[in-house]
């Protein structure tokens, strides 16, 4: 459940020394840390064989889909206020970045990178722990909708910190173009069309401010 942050007591407040952080975020990260080390060294592990084949890859990245799009979907219609989500105020207000942090439909472009332009979702033919998934997240959004927050967080997250170095092994191991983003639209920060933003060491001049190679320097 949503972990409020406390307010102050007669003892001393919140923020008395000793006290907890009782953010959400504080506390989650607290309560999954084992869970995410866990998980961080198998998907190391198995990212290697799959940049040794971009079919593999890509079906990898396939069960990725099914997740962000049951979570995206189920957040975009508690925010729009469709049916029996329609009260939830505190997901109604992550409405505004959602065309940013949406990341379906840049996978969708990713997959059909490649596995194909004929490729379409087939959520019964994902892993059954994939589907699963699916059924909770779906299961939370007819039943206590703001529990998909944590969820979203948790991926979204992934994407801007792990999601990260994944591009920058993919760009090296596949040998993908980081200046088109073909295959690498799904770690775009740049909004919902996947414009590539140059990470940090990336950055690309401006036009008639080209950096001077070495000897080229403009005189002062």
């Amino acid at each position: 459940e949503a972990v409020a942050t406390p307010t102050p007591s007669a003892s001393g407040g919140a923020g008395a020394a000793g006290a907890a952080d009782m953010r959400l975020t504080s506390v989650m990260r607290r309560k999954t840390r084992g869970v995410h080390d866990i998980s961080d060294n198998l998907v190391n592990v198995r990212l290697m064989a799959a940049f040794a084949d971009r079919r593999v890859y890509g079906e990898a990245l396939s069960n990725f889909f099914y997740i962000y799009h049951a979570i995206e979907t189920e957040m975009e219609r508690a925010c729009e206020g469709k049916g029996e989500l329609k009260e939830l105020e505190e997901l109604r207000k992550i409405g505004a970045f959602l065309p940013e942090l949406r990341r379906s439909e840049l996978m969708r472009e990713d997959l059909e990178f490649f596995l194909g332009k004929d490729w379409k979702p087939d959520l019964a033919s994902a892993s059954a722990a994939v589907r699963e998934y699916v059924g909770y997240v779906r299961h939370l959004a007819r039943t206590k909708p703001v529990l998909l927050i944590p969820y979203a967080y948790h991926n979204w997250m992934a994407i801007l910190a792990g999601g990260q170095m994944i591009r920058k092994l993919a760009i090296r191991t596949m040998g993908l173009d980081k200046h088109t983003g073909k295959g690498l639209r799904t770690f775009a920060l740049g909004g919902s069309r996947g414009e590539e933003k140059p990470t940090r060491g990336e950055e690309k001049p401006t036009r008639g401010e080209e950096k001077p190679t070495r000897g080229e320097e403009k005189p002062t």
